[in-house]
């Protein structure tokens, strides 16, 4: 005889949504930090020059790339809690109106 194991999955779609919010909210504030450090690093370069400052601005573009890619992973994220979410309530909603029948 095969034994069947089922995963239980328990989660409460509100609390994937408020999860959604917090990570949403984070995001912001990476993209408000984002720029106010690059206006105030505009404003160095801008009066900074020489070898020194190529190298730096090199190294801040890079930094700067990544912390972009880190604030469009956050935004994914909240997008993806949000959709399970839809998803579970929906799931869910089918489940209640078979046996409902």
């Amino acid at each position: 005889m095969k034994e069947i194991v089922m995963a239980r999955i328990g989660v409460q779609s509100e609390e994937l949504r408020e999860q959604s919010s917090r990570v949403a909210m984070g995001s912001t504030e990476v993209t408000d930090i984002l720029n106010r450090l690059t206006g105030e690093i505009g404003a160095l370069a801008a009066s900074w020059q020489g070898a020194a400052s190529e190298a730096f601005q090199s190294r801040w573009a890079e930094w700067q790339a990544g912390a972009q890619q880190v604030q469009a992973a956050m935004d994914n994220m909240g997008v993806f809690l949000e959709q399970a979410a839809t998803s579970y309530e929906a799931t869910e909603d089918e489940l209640r109106s078979a046996v409902g029948r």
